[in-house]
């Protein structure tokens, strides 16, 4: 399997794009192992695979029309005689990816197979929008998305990047490594200014502890 990804890599097979819209076929793709022999039918090598699903493609749209050179068996038989009999020496190649040179006249777009997701360009991502009249909040499962979002927002609206969520809806949010704090120390302060008690005596209880409340 890594040879075979190193080989895509190496031949530029794909460049990693988001999906161009819904409607866009999408065609799996998939792995296939086979065992290679050898002609005393011992183990040559095991080989991986890389296909796309052709199943799912949709005729000209995905592709016009397949072809790949086939010899046929009597024009081998014909090229051994002559070789054999004006003494020729056998040479026998295989082409590595043979697959992987061929160029495409048409657009098609692969679903990349599970576990080989690129960090920049991930299959599934996530973004959570937490609206409050005017107030935004963002989350996104990669930084990149979240960029790209409050940039298509910024494009269609005034928008003012207040940066990393710090004070919203009268909550005062502390980030740290082991986790988050929530805080509505200001919020507090803010109602006992209003209500004219920021400087009140605290008690312990809400009611005059000596106060004897009877039926």
């Amino acid at each position: 399997m890594k040879e075979e990804l190193e080989a895509l890599h190496k031949n530029n097979t794909w460049t990693l794009v988001p999906t161009p819209s819904p409607q866009t076929n999408i065609v799996g793709s998939n792995w296939v192992f086979k065992t290679k022999l050898n002609s005393d039918g011992n183990v040559d090598r095991f080989k991986a695979r890389l296909v796309a699903r052709g199943y799912s493609q949709v005729p000209r749209v995905d592709f016009e029309e397949t072809f790949s050179p086939i010899l046929k068996p009597t024009t081998l038989r014909l090229v051994l005689a002559l070789a054999t009999t004006l003494f020729w020496p056998f040479r026998q190649l295989d082409v590595k990816n043979a697959f992987l040179h061929g160029n495409l006249k048409e657009e098609v777009y692969m679903r990349q197979p599970l576990g080989l997701e690129d960090l920049i360009h991930p299959d599934y991502d996530t973004i959570l929008l937490l609206l409050y009249v005017d107030d935004i909040v963002l989350t996104a499962s990669s930084l990149t998305l979240l960029q790209e979002v409050i940039n298509n927002l910024s494009n269609k609206f005034a928008l003012k990047d207040l940066g990393s969520l710090s004070y919203f809806l009268g909550i005062e949010v502390t980030k740290f490594l082991e986790g988050i704090f929530l805080s509505q120390a200001k919020y507090s302060r803010d109602v006992l200014t209003q209500a004219s008690m920021l400087e009140a005596a605290t008690i312990a209880t809400p009611l005059v502890a000596k106060d004897t409340i009877t039926p």
